[in-house]
């Protein structure tokens, strides 16, 4: 609830709400140009298709909250999925991923 409410005063402050759905759980049809998710590696690899399904063709997902040792594996796991690694960064210990949708879908996954 936090970070939501971060986001959304980020988000007004940038003039940017009207833009922006902030939720804690998209509808179950719900696609976004852009997903974001900054939890924990174990979280990330379960919830994999799910952010899969939630981010449009071409649209971007980008993923952080798990350390380097982690990372080799997330971008394997993103990418076997429909995801292309188009960034990765790190501070210290804690990395962030940035991946694009293949425009053709795994129908295996979602």
């Amino acid at each position: 609830d936090i970070a939501r409410e971060a986001c959304r005063n980020h988000a007004q402050r940038n003039g940017l709400s009207h833009l922006i759905d902030i939720s804690k759980k998209p509808t179950r049809d719900h696609r976004s140009d852009l997903v974001v998710a900054n939890l924990y590696y174990n979280t990330l690899f379960e919830m994999a298709p799910q952010l899969y399904a939630w981010t449009e063709p071409l649209g971007k997902c980008v993923v952080s909250g798990f350390t380097k040792d982690g990372e080799e594996q997330l971008i394997a796991h993103f990418e076997h999925i429909g995801f292309e690694l188009s960034h990765r960064d790190s501070i210290d210990e804690w990395c962030v991923l940035a991946f694009i949708k293949r425009k053709t879908e795994n129908r295996e996954t979602v």
